[in-house]
């Protein structure tokens, strides 16, 4: 795992538009430059549609720990920052609520640092 964490560090800092080796693949670049005027047709990058994967999945409760989280980020290809972004988002919004800090990084799933939140029904 720490070598695969390692591997996804470099290849965003690499390409911090979509974290792929050095070819545009999925054009993320043109999606992020793409017209204004038409928002309902513009296509989604890779980290917002790992972002919204993410809120679903905790908002449907298939994520419901640090340690499920961690591991999805990662798997999905993305760092733990994307992640950070989505929780946050969910707390900052009353979708979830939580105490202290969500752990997201090796460290912490190496040291199996599990915390967990509670979803709000109201916001679902």
């Amino acid at each position: 795992m720490a070598a695969f964490c390692k591997f996804l560090e470099i290849a965003w800092k690499v390409n911090p538009i979509n974290g792929d080796a050095n070819f545009d693949i999925d054009s993320d670049f043109e999606k992020q430059e793409s017209n204004e005027l038409f928002q309902e047709l513009k296509l989604k990058t890779k980290i917002e549609l790992f972002k919204e994967q993410l809120t679903d999945k905790i908002k449907t409760r298939l994520i419901q720990n640090s340690l499920v989280l961690f591991e999805f980020t990662i798997f999905s290809g993305h760092l733990p920052i994307h992640a950070r972004d989505v929780i946050n988002s969910l707390k900052s919004d009353g979708t979830i609520q939580y105490t202290g800090n969500i752990p997201i990084s090796y460290d912490a799933y190496k040291r199996k640092e599990r915390k967990t939140w509670k979803i709000n029904e109201l916001n679902n």
